[in-house]
This record gives C-alpha cells, structure tokens and sequence, in this order.
C-alpha cells in the first residue's frame, strides 16, 4: 500500500497518509512564549490545517 508524505522537510513529513489512517507527529506551537492554552490552540490549528489538505 501507497504511503503519501504531506509537509515534507528535512528529515520528515508533518502528516502520513496510509490507507485510511492519518498520521501527524511532532508538532508544536509556532510561538512557544504564549501559556499552554495558547500553545494548545495553535497546535490544534496546526493539526485541522493539515487534515484539510487531505
């Protein structure tokens, strides 16, 4: 079965698509100096951002 990358970088993807299942890993707040709500918020608008390029 096929493995497409989305986001790749150096050494990664942000997210893996196999079959079905979505992968997303590593990811963290682009402005690290907000409290973890804030830090919460980004990453969580991180994550929809790449599920709807999917």
């Amino acid at each position: 079965m096929h493995i497409e990358r989305f986001e790749v970088v150096k050494r990664r993807a942000e997210m893996a698509l196999h079959g079905n299942t979505v992968y997303i890993g590593g990811q963290v707040a682009d402005d690290p100096s907000g409290d973890i709500q804030d830090q919460t918020r980004q990453i969580l608008e991180n994550i929809d951002r790449l599920l709807q390029s999917v």
